[in-house]
């Protein structure tokens, strides 16, 4: 599920999930911020799919959390 597979295409994989969210913080963004951006997408597909990538993203560092609001980690 993190990456494609022969079971989950790519536009389903956590990656391109992360990708699409990435590219939309450019500026800190609150997670229901967020949620209002990309909940239209079909590459997200559901609030759960969005908060696993949320915590994926987080998890590898990818995304930091301060006062509530979500920014890309520094490369």
């Amino acid at each position: 599920m993190i990456l494609p597979d022969k079971h989950t295409p790519p536009e389903r994989s956590l990656l391109a999930v992360g990708g699409l969210l990435l590219g939309h913080l450019s500026r800190p963004l609150t997670v229901n911020r967020l949620w209002e951006r990309v909940r239209e997408d079909p590459i997200v597909r559901s609030y759960d799919a969005f908060m696993l990538t949320v915590a994926f993203l987080y998890a590898v560092g990818a995304l930091d959390e301060h006062d509530g609001q979500l920014t890309k980690s520094p490369a």
